[in-house]
């Protein structure tokens, strides 16, 4: 059972956090972004800041887009971390590619 729920049980009384989910889900976005940030930036990946916000945002697309219901399965265990990879070169690729094209109006 995912630490979220456990915490909202907690407090509420009820699995569901209600309205005060959605700052939890923004703090937790923000969280990861700027710890993917940090470790981007510590391998020397050029754009970190702009490569991990596009890839937190891909991730999340894709895990509500493919995977809302089975999030919490065990499989996930080893299918979340490949769809990550997959958004955060994703995002590398797009990062790259706007900067070698430059703005445009030149």
């Amino acid at each position: 059972m995912s630490l979220g729920l456990v915490g909202c049980d907690a407090v509420r009384g009820a699995p569901s956090c209600g309205g005060v989910g959605y700052p939890l889900v923004l703090l937790v976005a923000v969280g990861v972004g700027l710890g993917a940030m940090f470790l981007l930036r510590l391998v020397g990946i050029a754009g970190a800041g702009a490569t991990a916000f596009i890839g937190v945002c891909l991730m999340f697309i894709a895990v509500l887009a493919l995977f809302v219901d089975e999030t919490f399965s065990y499989g996930m265990w080893g299918v979340m971390p490949l769809v990550g990879a997959a958004c955060f070169v994703g995002s590398a690729y797009l990062v790259r590619a706007g900067e070698s094209t430059g703005p445009t109006g030149r």
